[in-house]
């Protein structure tokens, strides 16, 4: 008798006996029912192993029949579906559009994670339902495409540096002209004429235009950006002619700086520009209307680093840096 029915070749079961018998029906239908059980054991043993395997899968797999209701799932499935307080029924991830055609695919936000759901029709009319957690894999499409836009914002930003560089080498050029005829204004006007002044203030705005340039070149990266030693009271010192060009008469502009030099570390171009910018934005705020401005540098004593270390910061503030011990700072 064969033990698969639809696959009689693969197996079958003997009876006999040890003298010449004629076989009745009974013992024909008894024999074939034998030879069907086993084949239930072999099936039962088959599926126990396919279901063993599919426990092992990370892929989560569950099956539903045509009135939705869940069948089979397997341990990765299990793990995905939530289950809400005070209910027995596992909520598995489904899309809410119903399947249309024989398979689809859909991706879809599960709490904290990205889950693509793929819906398989199986043959007697149930849904075959597979679960991916691709978390890790849009993360990382994430992460490429933002190196892609920071590759492509750096190769714009060469091409702008290439041209600030073109710029700033013939804006250079057009101030060695104007320094050199201010110069000859200088040498040859009298020493307190107003002229003379003039020309020598030229020759102040035509120096801090330079310091403008050495930025750009070094934005263009033509050139590094040169750290010396720069006395912040004197910087601040010679900054009132300038400052008080760049505002209008109704705005006071006063300074405070310590009579004794305040060496720091830095550019002496990127500090000018620092201390226009501040003063710029006070002026801007000030919205049309009267003010004063005060430009203060002198030391800052330990006792205010720690009150500046310590202190809640709004969110409109920021810090950079780290203070190093025995160091000594000024305040701009």
């Amino acid at each position: 008798a064969d033990t698969l029915v639809d696959q009689p070749e693969l197996g079958a079961i003997a009876f006999a006996f040890k003298k010449p018998h004629r076989w009745t029906a009974p013992e024909i239908a008894f024999a074939r029912s034998v030879a069907h059980l086993v084949a239930l054991l072999f099936s039962a043993c088959r599926n126990a192993e396919t279901l063993a395997t599919l426990e092992q899968v990370g892929e989560g797999i569950y099956t539903e029949d045509t009135n939705g209701v869940v069948r089979y799932a397997n341990r990765a499935a299990r793990a995905l579906a939530q289950r809400e307080v005070g209910e027995t029924i596992n909520r598995f991830p489904r899309p809410h559009t119903p399947l249309d055609g024989e398979s689809d695919i859909h991706e879809m936000r599960q709490e904290d994670r990205d889950l693509q759901v793929q819906r398989i029709r199986m043959p007697n009319g149930g849904t075959l339902v597979r679960i991916n957690d691709v978390t890790a894999r849009n993360a990382a499409n994430a992460e490429r495409r933002k190196l892609e836009a920071r590759l492509l914002q750096s190769a714009k930003m060469e091409a702008i540096g290439q041209l600030a560089g073109g710029v700033a080498h013939d804006f250079n050029n057009v101030l060695g002209a104007i320094m050199g005829f201010a110069g000859f204004l200088v040498q040859d006007l009298p020493e307190r004429s107003t002229e003379r002044g003039f020309a020598e203030r030229i020759l102040k705005a035509c120096e801090r235009s330079k310091g403008l340039v050495e930025q750009v070149l070094a934005f263009a990266r033509t050139r590094t950006v040169e750290h010396d030693v720069v006395d912040l009271s004197l910087m601040v010192k010679r900054s009132s002619d300038f400052l008080a060009g760049l505002v209008p008469p109704h705005i006071t502009v006063t300074l405070s700086f310590s009579d004794d030099a305040l060496p720091v570390l830095g550019s002496a171009a990127q500090m000018g520009q620092l201390v226009t910018n501040l003063c710029l934005n006070a002026r801007d705020s000030f919205g049309g209307g009267p003010g004063t401005i005060r430009v203060t540098a002198r030391p800052i004593s330990a006792l205010e680093i720690e009150s500046l270390k310590n202190s809640p910061h709004s969110h409109s503030e920021r810090i950079f840096g780290d203070w190093q011990e025995g160091h000594a700072y000024c305040l701009l």
